[in-house]
Formats: C-alpha cells, structure tokens, sequence
C-alpha cells in the first residue's frame, strides 16, 4: 500500500491551488441590494432554495477555482460545474474536451467547502497526472 501511494505521487503534480473566503452576511447584502447575483450564481448550478451558507460556499468554490486556473477567464469558468460525488463531496465537472483548452484527461480537480458561522471558505487543488520526472 505504502509503495502505491508513493507510486501515485510519482506521476501527479499540482498546477494549481485557489482559496476563497466570504463573509455570510456580506454575501446576503450583496443578493438582497443586486438579485442578478443569485441568478448568476443560480446560472451556474446553484439552488435559489438554498441556504445562504449554501450559497456562500458554492460562490467561494468558484472563486478558488478561478484562483488556481489563472489562465482561463471568468466566462471560461462558467463552463465547468460544481457537482457532489456519490459520497457527497463537492467536485467540479470539466467542460466538454476542447471547449476552452482544458484537457480533463489529465487534471484532477480537488474541491473542500466549509462554512461556519459567519464565513464560508473553499480551497481547490488542481493536479495533473502523466507528469514525466525530469532526471
């Protein structure tokens, strides 16, 4: 097992890592002064029936995965979706092959949510598989 898991660290790399942080009752201004923002955030998966903590932590995923792809646009973002794996984990889900120069063969998209009281926060971890080593 030991030698599996190090075999795996062999052959991935991290390209990139975002983190976002929100305060909850910022984020519920902003909708109530601006409701085009919870259609934004509606537009890209987001529940309207959703909790405001829910919908803080689903805004700061974005942000972080707009933080650890630096050199894909906001509306390139948009293309990728906030999904739960069966286990309930958040993910997101690659756009389809080609459509912004992303190949999702090869990246792993890591997601980790959190929200708690007043703030919610999200960290990405994007990782790269099929990296040669350099000898």
């Amino acid at each position: 097992m030991e030698l599996a898991l190090s075999l795996r660290y062999l052959f991935f790399m991290i390209i990139g890592i975002g983190i976002d942080i929100v305060s909850v009752p910022r984020l519920r201004e902003i909708i109530s002064r601006t409701p085009k923002f919870l259609d934004r955030l509606v537009s890209l998966g987001a529940k309207s029936d959703s909790s405001i903590e829910s919908l803080a932590g689903f805004f700061v995923a974005y942000e972080a995965l707009y933080k650890a792809l630096p050199y894909v646009s906001r509306v390139e973002i948009e293309s990728f979706r906030l999904i739960h794996n069966k286990d309930g984990s958040p993910s997101f889900q690659f756009p389809p092959e080609g459509s912004i120069g992303t190949n999702s063969q090869q990246k792993e998209i890591h997601v980790s949510i959190t929200h708690e009281l007043e703030y919610a926060a999200a960290i990405v971890v994007i990782e790269a598989s099929n990296h040669k080593l350099s000898h």
